[in-house]
């Protein structure tokens, strides 16, 4: 396979074992080939002799020398020889085209010229070796363009490879930035708690634990089910509840068509509900905010709507929104639609992504 260093505007290519190709390509690849050299050099045949049996068995000896030739260029020659050894490389290449020839040349004579007595052409005249030696490194040159043709679909592949690789890492590091922050709050809450000896740290201890376990079991998934990220939510929220004094009212709507059960990447609406409570609420006094979770033919729509107390509205689009829209980006390219924006006295996210069904 081609690999490429730029190095002060240079360009340093150098090979890598053709055997990474998948198999099935490989021998999809030889196949086409043989059938096509065949076909050139039949339709070529048909025109210069009148015996179409002659022009079969020529066709069929002579395109397989032909593919012989340029696959051993393409699979021998060049992975051993052409970068570490130019010189070696050239000289071999030489050989090798003279002794193809030679033998093309005697297994003509004596198929066509001595067994089958076709008399014309088929000698060791100077005329039938200049034909038979052009020919010959012509197929030795298209094993060449074969080989790099080859290089270059593996160059592609290996650096689709490297985008989705360097994509899954950087989703993964968004997705971790979550953790910790979600944890580091969760356990200043249930500290104060127990400091204050509260009935409910108990209770709060469990829902962490179902939240932690859900970033150890369901998080490093693609995808989840919606389900799954519901009730996470849900947890989050009983951790977050234990810092406001006053009543805390969270209404739910959640579209009935939801029972085929939607995937979802893990964590993608948490940033929206986490804005919530550090925004959108106010501890002074009783709190309220509406999750709503619907879908229609092709897509699926989380909304969050929240007060906003005071004069917060400002504050509304941090770190972890940043976050999550780049993360959408990775995840869905244009196909996603995210919206925050302020409507009367109230602030508005809503997350619409293309709907997956299990």
């Amino acid at each position: 396979m081609l690999d490429s260093i730029h190095d002060k505007g240079v360009l340093y290519v150098h090979m890598i074992p053709i055997s990474t190709v998948r198999r099935p390509g490989r021998i999809s690849i030889h196949i086409l080939v043989g059938v096509l050299v065949y076909a050139i050099v039949f339709i070529y045949c048909i025109f210069k002799f009148d015996d179409v049996s002659l022009a079969v068995a020529y066709s069929l000896m002579v395109a397989s020398v032909y593919v012989f030739t340029g696959f051993f260029n393409c699979y021998f020659l060049m992975p051993r020889y052409y970068q570490r050894h130019p010189m070696g490389y050239w000289l071999l290449s030489v050989l090798f085209i003279l002794l193809v020839t030679s033998i093309r040349m005697l297994l003509e004579h004596k198929l066509f010229y001595d067994w089958m007595n076709y008399r014309y052409f088929f000698n060791y005249s100077k005329e039938h070796f200049s034909f038979s030696f052009v020919t010959i490194v012509v197929s030795f040159l298209f094993g060449s363009l074969v080989r790099l043709a080859l290089n270059y679909m593996l160059l592609l592949q290996r650096d689709e490879q490297r985008k989705s690789e360097h994509i899954h890492a950087e989703l993964q590091l968004l997705k971790s930035q979550v953790q910790p922050h979600f944890l580091f709050n969760a356990l200043n809450n249930i500290y104060y708690l127990s400091y204050s000896g509260s009935e409910k740290t108990t209770e709060s201890i469990l829902r962490l634990s179902d939240a932690m376990r859900y970033f150890v079991d369901e998080a490093p998934k693609s995808v989840v089910s919606l389900n799954s990220e519901l009730e996470f939510i849900k947890d989050y929220i009983e951790v977050e509840r234990i810092r406001f004094p006053r009543p805390l009212c969270v209404k739910w709507s959640v579209d009935n068509r939801l029972e085929k059960h939607p995937l979802i990447p893990p964590m993608l609406f948490l940033p929206l509900v986490e804005n919530v409570f550090k925004h959108g609420l106010d501890k002074r006094s009783e709190s309220s905010f509406q999750i709503s979770v619907s879908v229609d033919a092709t897509s699926l729509v989380f909304r969050v709507i929240n007060g906003v107390p005071g004069q917060r509205l400002q504050g509304t689009t941090g770190t972890g929104l940043n976050n999550l829209r780049k993360r959408l980006v990775l995840l869905y390219g244009d196909r996603f639609r995210l919206i925050t924006k302020a409507e009367s006295e109230n602030f508005i996210s809503e997350l619409t992504i293309p709907l997956e069904i299990l």
